[in-house]
């Protein structure tokens, strides 16, 4: 069995890590197997401890997945941008600003992540 060192995360950063795995649990369930084959043996719910407790493997997993949710609501904040362009002059509208405040969240999530295992981070 893999050894768990358990690491002092921020608890905003328990909460986004724990919200995005639930997300890949019903979004991508293959990926998710693949990555966290032991949460998903167990077939309950992702919690807090389980994400307290992340192998160095499942870590570096996380890290990836953070990245890539990161680079897609970027991708979603400029889209959005270039839609509220407007040729007349006025002001564009601020629609994207859920966007923007999961993007930090999400930023900051993975900063927290590598600072506590000692890795790079991708972006």
């Amino acid at each position: 069995m893999i050894e768990t060192v358990p690491r002092r995360l921020k608890p905003s950063t328990v909460e986004t890590i724990r919200g995005q795995l639930e997300f890949q649990r019903s979004d991508r369930p293959v990926a998710f197997a693949f990555h966290f084959s032991q949460l998903e043996d167990r077939g309950m719910p992702v919690d807090y401890a389980d994400v307290e407790n992340l192998t160095e493997r499942e870590a570096d997993s996380v890290r990836h997945l953070l990245a890539s949710s990161i680079a897609y609501g970027r991708g979603r904040i400029r889209r959005a941008q270039a839609l509220a362009i407007s040729l007349n002059g006025g002001k564009p509208e601020q629609q994207n600003d859920e966007w923007q405040i999961r993007v930090k969240q999400l930023e900051e999530a993975l900063a927290d992540l590598c600072a506590a295992f000692g890795l790079t981070p991708p972006l």
